[in-house]
């Protein structure tokens, strides 16, 4: 089997199998310009050794420092380079938590699904949704930070946003300052499906116990509108582009790919219980709840509720009582205008 580690560059010499590393290049296909400092990705390394053998290893740098933002361009570039590369499996410790970018990642993912490349990534260590970890057909990571499991275990959780999660308790025989976080459950992870696939088990239970994440309280804004998904899609562009600004979207309707469009089932949990679980896993400064004109809210109390009918916009808050826009050219831009003014 061939994997390979997508990071800040492996230390060989640290290595007790150095020889397992076949090849080390950068996403551009070029050997390393510099000595690699970091340790993170060679820890992930020495992980990996722990817990399987007879694989070959190829080291991918996209980064000089894994604490750094990570460069979208670059992850992509790697990503479609595990494909010349003839990957079986990638084991990827670090992510992106802008959601916005699931746009370009989704369509390489969904490449490297079809060529039966499996992608094991971590969640970020404040367990928010994470990118490529979210997305879908990738294996998203989570470490057992409760000891819950016994050394080296593996099991699937889901979550009412994230969907199925999979926790690893990666203490191993390893001192714990070194190696506790999300980004070493990946390569437990990886090393079960290289020994036993069939032995990481769905658990019952609630995954809550792992999500360390604390609640954002960030503004809540009730959308209704006939087409209440495709203008917020349009509204979370312009915030994002304008006032640099991510944000989220609850709805019911299935069958979209963008990661911030995030499906609420109903049979699961409530509405407003929803909410209360994208709060807390998912790195934002707003999210948005869509519902049909002819829906009702339920008991959730929010902090502005705009009515989007065919030619007005009814923007309603609880102090500054309710403005109304005109549906005239560029009347998005200017409600998004009102509600970072009314949020500030």
């Amino acid at each position: 089997m061939r994997i390979a580690i997508i990071d800040e560059g492996i230390q060989v010499s640290k290595l007790k199998y150095p020889e397992r590393v076949v090849k080390q290049i950068t996403w551009e296909n070029q050997p390393f310009a510099d000595e690699v400092r970091g340790r993170h990705a060679t820890c992930c390394a020495c992980i990996l050794e722990e817990c399987a053998s007879s694989y070959e290893l190829v080291d991918i740098r996209i980064t000089d420092d894994w604490k750094e933002p990570v460069s979208i361009k670059r992850m992509t570039a790697a990503l479609e380079l595990c494909m010349t590369e003839h990957i079986d499996i990638i084991c990827l410790s670090i992510g992106t938590t802008c959601l916005s970018n699931g746009r370009v990642l989704n369509p390489i993912i969904k490449k490297l699904s079809l060529l039966g490349i499996k992608i094991a990534a971590s969640l970020s260590n404040q367990g928010y949704m994470t990118l490529p970890a979210a997305c879908e057909n990738v294996i998203c990571t989570v470490q057992d930070w409760k000891g819950q499991l016994l050394p080296g275990e593996c099991k699937i959780y889901q979550h009412p946003v994230l969907g199925e999660v999979t926790a690893a308790n990666t203490r191993l025989n390893f001192i714990s300052e070194y190696w506790e976080g999300n980004s070493f459950a990946t390569p437990v992870v990886v090393g079960q499906l290289l020994r036993h696939p069939e032995k990481i088990f769905s658990a019952a239970g609630e995954f809550d116990k792992y999500n360390c994440a604390a609640a954002n309280e960030n503004p809540v804004v009730a959308y209704y509108s006939a087409n209440a998904p495709g203008e917020v899609c349009t509204i979370m562009d312009i915030l994002r582009e304008a006032e640099e600004l991510e944000s989220v979207a609850i709805f019911e309707q299935a069958g979209t790919d963008d990661l911030r469009m995030i499906v609420h089932q109903d049979n699961m949990i409530s509405r407003s219980s929803m909410i209360e679980a994208v709060d807390k896993c998912v790195d934002c400064s707003l999210i948005f709840s869509l519902y049909n004109l002819e829906d009702e809210t339920d008991d959730y109390v929010y902090d502005i509720e705009v009515v989007s009918h065919e030619k007005k916009v009814v923007i309603c808050t609880e102090d500054a009582g309710y403005f109304e826009l005109d549906k005239n050219p560029g009347w998005q831009e200017r409600l998004c205008g009102t509600l970072v003014q009314v949020l500030s």
